[in-house]
């Protein structure tokens, strides 16, 4: 739990933040060596995550095929998205991989969805995978450069479902720009303690205008549920 804390206060408070175009510059360097040296300083943009799901996760068992299934954790996710959720709300799934959570509320008779995900090959597959996608905006992107790109109140509704803060370098200001593309709520399961950049999550949305409205402990799962909000 102690390294854990250190993880947490060094990547909230004293981790500067940089703006994308140096992000950018970070993701286009392919020398794995440089790679490897930028990448072992923790106030350094680093493209690690980035390159894994961009070009390594298919080959390693982390491909569109385990983001597939409604599982428990999923069903009680939509639970409170739908929650807050209107019918016309222009909603975007951040990270949507294969568009699973998209294609229950397309069910649900949700109209305004869009998503985006880094995976090229989930994104390709989602409408073959699910046919109520058909007329989705889904988008293949990494969440930097789709965020940087989105106007200011564009969607209603944010959300986001696994691992994908706790994966995005703290040096990119994540949830700011999501705060500033989102209207109404943002919803989003999150490892508090875990994965690569463990943070002081309460903090980081209060520190940015986000009012948590409900904070679920699904301890089972070592996710914590956010409602936020704007």
């Amino acid at each position: 739990m102690i390294k854990i804390f250190i993880k947490k206060f060094f990547y909230t408070f004293l981790t500067p933040k940089y703006n994308y175009k140096l992000h950018k510059k970070v993701y286009k360097v392919k020398n794995r060596l440089i790679r490897k040296v930028l990448n072992s300083f923790w106030f350094f943009p680093s493209s690690h995550e980035f390159h894994y799901w961009k070009y390594s996760a298919e080959k390693v068992g982390h491909g569109y095929k385990k983001f597939i299934e409604i599982n428990n954790l999923a069903k009680i996710f939509l639970k409170i998205l739908t929650k807050y959720c209107k019918k016309h709300d222009e909603i975007l799934d951040i990270c949507c991989n294969t568009g699973r959570i998209l294609n229950q509320l397309k069910l649900k008779k949700y109209v305004n969805l869009n998503g985006f995900d880094i995976n090229d090959l989930a994104i390709k597959k989602s409408k073959k995978i699910f046919k109520n996608l058909k007329n989705v905006n889904m988008k293949s992107s990494s969440a930097e450069l789709f965020l940087e790109r989105a106007k200011k109140n564009s969607y209603d509704v944010t959300y986001t479902l696994g691992a994908s803060l706790e994966l995005l370098p703290p040096t990119y200001n994540v949830i700011k720009n999501i705060h500033r593309i989102t209207k109404k709520y943002f919803i989003c399961l999150i490892d508090v303690d875990g994965h690569s950049y463990p943070r002081f999550w309460d903090y980081e949305f209060k520190k940015v205008g986000f009012e948590t409205i409900e904070r679920i402990n699904l301890k089972k799962y070592s996710r914590v549920l956010f409602v936020l909000k704007k």
